[in-house]
C-alpha cells in the first residue's frame, strides 16, 4: 500500500513538474494556471508536498546557489527591502518556486519510517516484528525463498499472521498469560504461552523438525570469506531470523552472533560476476532451509490440532470381536 501511494506522489510530482517548464504562452500552461486558480483537487494535493523542499520559499538566487551546494549563503527574501531600492525590480527577490522531486520523496519517506518505526514499536501485535525487524528495507527471502507457501508462512509468522495461540486469544479476548500451548498443556501438564518464540525454538512438539534444520543450515555450502555456520540449538533462537535477510539485524551481544553478521557481509559484489552468483545461491540455500523448516512446523502444528479436535478410534478396537448373543432353546 505504501509502495503505491508514493510511487503514486512521485508521478504527480514529476508531471507537475514538466508542466512548470512549459513556455508560459502555451496552451498547456494556461491550462495549468487555471486549475491552480480553480484549485483543484489533484493540485490541492500536491501544492503541501512542494513546500516540503526547503528552498520553495527562497528567492532564485539563494534557490540557485543552494543548488549548486553553496547553502552557507543566507535567505534575502526575509530581510526588508531598503525603500531607496524598492523601484528597481531586480533588487527585489523573487520567490523560486522551484523545488525538488528527489528532496520532497526524500521528506516523505524519512517521515514514513519514523511513523513505521513507532507504530511497530507500540503495538502489541507487532511485538515479534518489532524484536526482529530493525531496518526498513525489503528482506531477502522474498527473493529468494523457491516455494509460495514457503515464503508466505515465513511472512505469516513474522508479521503475526497466524494462528497460533498467542493471536487467537487477541480476537477471543483470552489474557495474555492464558494463551496456552495445546502440545505442552496435553503432553507435560504445562501450561506454556504459545508465541512465536516458544513456537519456533522450545516446543517439543518441533523437536525433530529443529535438529534437521540444524544439521541442514550447518551442512550448508560455505559463503565466501566467511566462518561456517555452526548453530546449535541454544543459539537457534538467537540466529534463525538474522540469517533470512541481510537486512535483518538482531540487537543481541555481538559475541553470540558475529558469525551470523559476517554471514551478510560481501554484499557490494559485482552483479552477475562469479563470487556474487556463487554468493546468492548459498545465501538462497540457507533462507530456504530456514524456510521450509517454518513451513513444516505450521504443517506438524496444523496436523496435531486437526487430530486433537477428530480422534482417531483405537486401531486395537476394530480386532475386538462383537459379542454375539445366541438363544438356545431346548
Amino acid at each position: 500500500m505504501y509502495s503505491y501511494e508514493f510511487s503514486e506522489r512521485r508521478l504527480s510530482l514529476n508531471y507537475y513538474t514538466r508542466l512548470n517548464k512549459l513556455e508560459d504562452d502555451s496552451f498547456i500552461s494556461a491550462a495549468l494556471q487555471e486549475q491552480k486558480a480553480l484549485n483543484l483537487s489533484w493540485y490541492k494535493n500536491i501544492e503541501p508536498l512542494l513546500k516540503l523542499d526547503n528552498i520553495y520559499f527562497e528567492d532564485h538566487v539563494t534557490a540557485h546557489r543552494i543548488l549548486n551546494h553553496k547553502s552557507s549563503v543566507k535567505a534575502t527574501h526575509s530581510h526588508p527591502i531598503p525603500p531607496s531600492l524598492r523601484y528597481l525590480k531586480c533588487a527585489v527577490p523573487l520567490p523560486s518556486k522551484q523545488y525538488r522531486v528527489n528532496k520532497i520523496s526524500d521528506v516523505l519517506l524519512n517521515h514514513f519510517k519514523a511513523c513505521w518505526e513507532h507504530e511497530k514499536s507500540i503495538s502489541p501485535k507487532l511485538s515479534y516484528y518489532h524484536s526482529i525487524k530493525k531496518r526498513f528495507a525489503r528482506e531477502s527471502y522474498l527473493d529468494l525463498a523457491h516455494k509460495f507457501p514457503h515464503r508466505y508462512s515465513t511472512t505469516k509468522l513474522r508479521i503475526s499472521s497466524h494462528d497460533l495461540e498467542i493471536e487467537n486469544g487477541r480476537y477471543q479476548k483470552v489474557p495474555r498469560d492464558q494463551r496456552i500451548c495445546s502440545w505442552c498443556k496435553k503432553n507435560s501438564g504445562q501450561e506454556i504461552m504459545e508465541d512465536e518464540k516458544h513456537f519456533l525454538f522450545n516446543c517439543d512438539l518441533y523437536t525433530k523438525l529443529r535438529s534437521s534444520v540444524i544439521n541442514s543450515i550447518n551442512n550448508s555450502p560455505a559463503i565466501i570469506d566467511t566462518p561456517a555456520i555452526n548453530l546449535t540449538q541454544s543459539s537457534l533462537d538467537l540466529n534463525l531470523m538474522s540469517l533470512l535477510s541481510p537486512n535483518t539485524v538482531l540487537e543481541l551481544d555481538s559475541s553470540t552472533t558475529d558469525q551470523f553478521n559476517q554471514h551478510h557481509t560481501n554484499l557490494n559484489l559485482k552483479p552477475k560476476s562469479p563470487a556474487h552468483t556463487s554468493l546468492v545461491e548459498a545465501r538462497s540455500h540457507i533462507i530456504n532451509k530456514v524456510c521450509c523448516f517454518i513451513n513444516r512446523c505450521f504443517d506438524e502444528r496444523w496436523k496435531f490440532l486437526k487430530d486433537a479436535k477428530n480422534p482417531r478410534k483405537n486401531k486395537s478396537n476394530t480386532h475386538i470381536p462383537k459379542t454375539i448373543i445366541i438363544n438356545v432353546t431346548q
